[in-house]
């Protein structure tokens, strides 16, 4: 029918969202100072404090301070629950990097970093969109591919990094969950590094639910400019 627009006839470009640090409910880390002693942003689970919430230097942003200097807490994170973006396609791939930032302020400084995250899926509860709410567990399931290590400059400072993509595989979520939760954190980095390090937040890539109508025939795109509007946006295959 003239001036009928189809879905299968379109371009379609995936979706991003960005979580940032701040958006956490604590932090999380093989040790960490008490629960009681310092409250949620200081720790989730006891020890002896390594992680901390920090101005990025002369930044004036807030990211998480993974590490000081030295051996790398393999649990050294934090934790947020937060939404699932409504229009998010659960039946296809989705993708999770980790934005993280570091300065040169040692002497050792960091060539390779390499980024975990694991999740728990939430329902929404009773009366709003589902008969019954989802129960709360502690984020700890693993993607189904792993973020894999990244190689950096050792004279890089402030640099905003994205890790490699890890990947959470279709049909992983359910038309009933209504937030997630995140716990990336650090797992490996050069041995005995004293520059600072810092977690910013946390990105994903989803694919848009298709409207009513045929299904679409072309896939899905990421942009490889952030906020190219061209007619014709240069993209990369997922």
């Amino acid at each position: 029918m003239p001036g009928t627009i189809r879905d299968r006839n379109i371009g379609w470009v995936r979706k991003m969202r960005y979580y940032p640090a701040t958006f956490a409910n604590g932090i999380v880390g093989a040790t960490a100072a008490t629960y009681a002693a310092n409250g949620p942003f200081a720790t989730l689970d006891g020890g002896a404090t390594k992680a901390s919430f920090s101005q990025v230097t002369g930044t004036f942003i807030t990211g998480l301070q993974t590490v000081t200097a030295g051996a790398v807490g393999t649990g050294d994170g934090l934790s947020m629950a937060v939404d699932i973006p409504h229009d998010l396609d659960p039946t296809k791939n989705i993708g999770v990097s980790v934005v993280w930032t570091k300065d040169t302020t040692g002497t050792t400084h960091v060539t390779s970093a390499t980024w975990g995250l694991v999740y728990a899926l939430y329902n929404f509860g009773t009366n709003i969109f589902n008969a019954s709410g989802g129960t709360l567990v502690a984020a700890a399931t693993a993607l189904n591919t792993a973020i894999a290590a990244q190689t950096v400059g050792a004279a890089d400072s402030l640099i905003v990094y994205v890790s490699p993509r890890g990947i959470l595989n279709a049909n992983t979520l359910v038309n009933t969950n209504g937030f997630w939760g995140l716990r990336p954190f650090l797992s490996a980095a050069t041995a005995s590094f004293n520059d600072k390090v810092w977690l910013l937040g946390v990105l994903v890539d989803y694919d848009l639910k298709k409207t009513f109508g045929p299904p679409r025939t072309q896939a899905t795109q990421l942009l490889i400019k952030w906020l190219d509007q061209s007619p014709a946006p240069v993209t990369q295959t997922p």
